[in-house]
């Protein structure tokens, strides 16, 4: 069963990767909201794939569910708490680039918690 919820969790890091790229790509054409969007869908998935190693229950299914769990987790680092809260909270100054930082925070966070598995080769 776990070596099921590590392949589900690699796919899904690999669909946040994806997103990322489409995020990038929508930051560069100058369109904010789709690349907010993309980034937060990109954190996401990240978050679910952690998730499923974790199994921390509470966090829910939406990115945006995702997204507000992971802010009010005790085991979370300041620093990706904050990024979290900052895509969650959508604040009118937020970029298309801040977006995508704040959505990599997110994601190196999920990765190195989920090498920590030892169960990342």
């Amino acid at each position: 069963m776990i070596d099921e919820n590590i392949n589900k969790a690699k796919v899904l890091f690999a669909q946040g990767e994806n997103e990322l790229t489409r995020a990038k790509g929508f930051a560069g054409a100058n369109d904010d909201g789709k690349a907010r969007t993309s980034s937060r869908r990109a954190a996401g998935f990240f978050i679910e794939g952690l998730q499923l190693i974790e199994r921390k229950a509470f966090y829910g299914k939406s990115f945006m569910s995702l997204l507000r769990a992971l802010t009010v987790d005790a085991e979370v680092p300041d620093n990706v708490k904050i990024s979290a809260r900052i895509l969650v909270e959508k604040p009118g100054d937020l970029t298309g680039k801040k977006a995508i930082e704040h959505a990599e925070t997110i994601m190196d966070y999920c990765k190195n918690k989920f090498e920590q598995t030892g169960e990342s080769d």
